[in-house]
């Protein structure tokens, strides 16, 4: 009874022993695991630190270059406003110029204008001379056509006159004495070569007229009327 007891004192205290062999055997493992994970763990920390620094000193790198880019920006709008500015003033510059242009434009279709008339004029002075050259000369050859003679003008009543009896055939220019009348010259054949109105007055008939009579031709007047020889 006594061995059984000790044997089974043996087996108890050896359940012990692995029992606690057993604890401290996963003890171990744990604390083993446990260690690798805080390693890894602080070793991942501290190079998300590291990472951390790097990226604070990045981010204050690009802070300062983002202030100095900021700082040149404001210099580029400055020279931006600038430039503004000037193109602005070329604008109105610009402006002024066509404005200028288009009164020049202006000016010189007036000076054309004004040009085509003083040619449409002179052309029409020049038409105007040439015509008032061509009645001078007709007036000219009128007056030379109609030159009185020397011979004393000869003074009729009115009535009938015979060419060649109670005057002498020529060339004559017949004028009214007084208000005038009707005055015909009748060839020999009856027919008259003379049919007009002798009249002092300026809306009827006519205050002179020139023909040319010859024998056997009768002049004839309701008024007194003078007969004054024209070469």
């Amino acid at each position: 009874m006594k061995f059984l007891k000790t044997k089974r004192t043996y087996y108890i205290l050896g359940g012990i022993a692995g029992s606690i062999a057993v604890f401290f055997l996963f003890f171990w493992i744990g604390h083993s695991s446990a260690t690798v994970v805080l390693n890894e763990e602080k070793a991942g920390y501290e190079d998300l630190i590291q990472k951390l620094e790097q990226k604070s000193g990045e981010l204050k790198d690009t802070e300062a270059h983002l202030k100095e880019e900021k700082l040149n920006l404001s210099y580029v709008m400055e020279e931006l406003d600038e430039e503004k500015d000037k193109l602005q003033d070329k604008r109105e510059e610009v402006k002024e110029a066509l404005a200028v242009v288009d009164a020049k434009e202006d000016t010189q279709k007036e000076l054309d204008a004004l040009k085509k008339k003083v040619k449409g004029a002179k052309e029409e002075k020049e038409a105007l001379d040439k015509e008032i050259k061509g009645k001078q000369g007709e007036i000219e050859s009128l007056e030379a056509a109609i030159k009185e003679k020397k011979e004393e003008p000869l003074e009729f009543p009115a009535g009938q006159f015979f060419v060649g009896h109670d005057l002498q055939g020529g060339r004559y220019k017949a004028v009214p004495i007084g208000e005038g009348s009707n005055f015909f010259v009748y060839n020999s054949d009856g027919y008259a070569d003379v049919n007009t109105i002798l009249s002092n007055r300026s809306d009827f008939g006519v205050p002179e007229y020139v023909f040319v009579c010859g024998e056997g031709d009768i002049i004839q007047s309701e008024a007194p009327f003078r007969l004054i020889p024209v070469e």
